[in-house]
């Protein structure tokens, strides 16, 4: 639902919790994605986790101030936007990289 709440509502009706809850539950959700996409397609190597880390802080940083058009009083900082949930989500995509990626390719 904060994925949906995030997408449909504007910046400035959003409470900062709000924002990065939504952007939280993107970064799983794309790091799921990818992690099954560069499985599929095997990506192997710094390429694979470099293009997955700058992907997620760019499309995340784009989305809270492009998409949802946050201002600097909601949120902090860029920072906070683009670190919010990146371990869990590198966790997940390398999980599901390393499962999908053994059980086509090994």
């Amino acid at each position: 639902m904060s994925l949906l709440k995030l997408f449909t509502s504007k910046g400035s009706e959003l409470k900062k919790e709000d924002i990065l809850n939504g952007i939280y539950w993107f970064k799983q959700f794309y790091a799921l994605i990818c992690g099954v996409l560069f499985g599929f397609v095997p990506i192997v190597g710094f390429v694979g986790i470099a293009s997955f880390l700058v992907s997620v802080c760019f499309i995340s940083y784009s989305i809270a101030y492009s998409i949802v058009r946050v201002t600097e009083d909601v949120i902090d900082s860029a920072t906070t936007v683009i670190t919010e949930g990146i371990f869990p989500a590198f966790t997940l995509f390398l999980l599901s990289w390393i499962i999908t990626f053994s059980a086509l390719h090994a």
